[in-house]
């Protein structure tokens, strides 16, 4: 009888050995499909994120919906891709579709990234891990030079249908070489008129205070007085019946 319960203790002992490794892997329940985990992703990541890959998440909404994210391989991810960056829009500044499929890889391997993390797959068999993003070319940015810099500015206050609005948003990239999230956080509570500072917040949760000229803070302030003052909206841009400038509005 000793040998009997010696075998059936260990039988035991591995069945919840392996219990405890399927649980770990993630494994012991059914892997979720791209539909339903982008869904669970866009609830619980920062708004940033889902923002900058809400768009290929999106495409694989379209085209995997039911399928499990166990089940495509590396070469149907770079298929998908090259699909892709064959359907990119063609801009001024259109590069073959690179930018599209490096980005598309990326918002795919956030998907991995965060399924490892939560145990869905393993790490050795996740597929994006392999899949091919197009090699980063030399950045086309150059920096403006003092003409069109002035031609802008004639632009922005002597064209369109806000003229002092546009003027004003292209005067504080020119003073604060802030981003555009800098300009649209920005709050009355934000303006140091005493001290000529302006709070910028930016990406990455960034904050810094930026000095700007005397005649910036002045017309900061008479535009928000213009325009129905703090009791109307906190922000320091809006339009001429008070409401907040948004994102949309932003060109530059």
């Amino acid at each position: 009888m000793a040998d009997v319960d010696d075998i059936d203790y260990a039988l035991r002992v591995l069945a919840h050995l392996r219990s405890e490794q399927g649980s770990e892997c993630g494994l012991h329940g059914e892997t979720p499909t791209f539909a339903a985990y982008i869904s669970r992703l866009r609830a619980a990541l920062p708004e940033t994120t889902v923002r900058t890959y809400d768009s290929y998440w999106r495409v694989l909404e379209r085209e995997w919906p039911d399928r499990r994210l166990d089940s495509p391989t590396t070469t149907e991810i770079d298929q998908l891709v090259r699909n892709r960056r064959c359907s990119a829009i063609v801009r001024s500044n259109y590069r073959g579709g690179r930018g599209a499929a490096a980005n598309m890889v990326a918002a795919i391997r956030c998907i991995y990234r965060h399924a490892e993390s939560d145990r869905i797959i393993r790490p050795s068999e996740n597929p994006a891990t392999d899949a091919a993003k197009p090699r980063k070319l030399p950045s086309t940015r150059h920096a403006l030079t003092f003409e069109q810099v002035r031609e802008i500015g004639k632009i922005a206050s002597t064209t369109g249908n806000d003229q002092e609005l546009d003027s004003l948003i292209v005067r504080l990239h020119v003073e604060t070489a802030c981003r555009k999230g800098g300009v649209l956080a920005l709050t009355v509570d934000d303006l140091n008129v005493d001290e000529c500072l302006i709070k910028l917040r930016e990406k990455g949760e960034t904050e810094r205070w930026q000095p700007i000229s005397p005649s910036l803070m002045r017309r900061l302030s008479e535009h928000v007085r213009r325009r129905g003052g703090p009791a109307t909206t906190r922000q320091v841009l809006r339009y001429r019946n008070g409401r907040p400038v948004g994102r949309s509005a932003m060109t530059i």
